[in-house]
């Protein structure tokens, strides 16, 4: 059995699917600020947009997937792990503490439901509520399907282009930053979330039309196979080194440089060239990527869970080593269990009734 993973099947890139979990981690630190002095680790998201918009790609175009097809996969892979984390978190205020749901601005009601529909970042809500990462997952979600879809079925560069030059544009003179937006609104009706996952898809796209460009005419030459490891190896060690400084330290007007640089980040790993590619891609590593979903959604309910039950977690904690090891041990086996008996069963499921319902539309409806 080979230790490595081959970049196979429909736009499956192993070692982008390992990046996607530290990057997921980043995420966690951020939210619970073990390490306080990188601040700026919610840059981790664009991460999340960018490498989206790639992803999806190769598979839209090589597939064909049609577009209700597409709807629904998207529905599968995303709605089963969000709708058991929201009813955990709904669980856990019900059961733990003094009892009773922690009151939000917006109404308790109206942003449970925003979150059932998966709209909690699209205008609805001022605030973040119930599993506040979700944000990302909300604008993403119907992002991918009003819009990314389209953009790639159709091969719009030009405006792909355009979005995501206006969309930072836009941010940069409203905001002036990147790392706290999400549910912040512009002109008062558009949260700064969607526009900032807008951008972050469109470019994904574009990453891959750069990606193909460059796949269709590198050589073949197996001579030169080790000069391109080396100086592909060198990139990626550097890549790695600037999207950690940028995602950790970038502050302000700074953020925005660390879009270029997780766009190259991603076309530069997705050649899978280097030294680095290839340790990311060692099946135990590769196997951490698939939890990188789980890892995002599953720590904001062990947060509140922790809170409820006296051992707070964030800014001004004096984290112990025992603690830090249980909640971050917690966070690992609930991505395991929640990947293998959630989110794959689920997606099944979910995409059974799809198919059945597609075919009776399609029945229906002659097409």
């Amino acid at each position: 059995m080979s230790w490595f993973l081959p970049n196979v099947g429909e736009g499956r890139y192993h070692q982008l699917d390992t990046l996607r979990f530290f990057f997921a981690l980043a995420v966690v630190f951020h939210h619970i600020s073990v390490f306080s002095w990188m601040s700026s680790l919610g840059l981790a998201v664009d991460f999340f947009f960018i490498l989206s918009g790639f992803v999806l790609t190769p598979f839209i175009l090589k597939t064909k997937i049609g577009y209700g097809d597409f709807v629904w996969r998207r529905i599968a892979r995303m709605y089963p792990l969000h709708f058991v984390t929201l009813i955990a978190i709904l669980l856990v205020y019900l059961l733990t503490g003094n009892g009773g749901i922690r009151p939000y601005p917006d109404g308790e009601l109206l942003t449970f439901t925003a979150h059932l529909f998966l709209l909690q970042n699209m205008g609805f809500n001022d605030h973040l509520s119930w599993n506040w990462p979700s944000w990302s997952i909300s604008v993403e979600f119907w992002l991918n399907i009003l819009l990314l879809y389209f953009l790639v079925s159709r091969r719009m560069i030009i405006t792909s282009i355009t979005i995501t030059i206006a969309s930072f544009a836009i941010l940069y003179a409203t905001k002036g930053g990147l790392s706290w937006l999400h549910t912040q609104q512009i002109w008062d009706f558009v949260p700064s979330g969607l526009i900032r996952c807008a951008g972050g898809l469109a470019l994904g796209y574009l990453c891959y039309e750069i990606f193909l460009g460059f796949e269709e005419n590198r050589t073949r030459n197996p001579s030169r196979k080790i000069t391109v490891f080396i100086l592909s190896s060198i990139a990626e060690i550097s890549l790695i080194a600037l999207a950690f400084w940028a995602v950790a330290y970038f502050q302000r007007a700074e953020q925005f440089i660390a879009i270029p640089v997780l766009m190259v980040l991603v076309i530069v790993f997705s050649f899978g060239n280097g030294l680095l590619s290839q340790l990311l891609s060692i099946r135990i590593l590769a196997y951490l990527g698939n939890l990188s979903y789980a890892v995002y959604l599953i720590h904001g309910p062990l947060i509140i869970l922790s809170r409820r039950l006296g051992y707070p977690m964030g800014r001004d904690v004096d984290y112990t080593p025992e603690r830090l090891i249980i909640f971050f041990g917690a966070l690992f086996l609930f991505s395991v269990l929640s990947y293998h008996l959630i989110e794959m069963p689920g997606k099944k499921a979910v995409m059974s009734v799809g198919r059945v319902w597609l075919e009776r539309a399609r029945k229906t409806h002659n097409y």
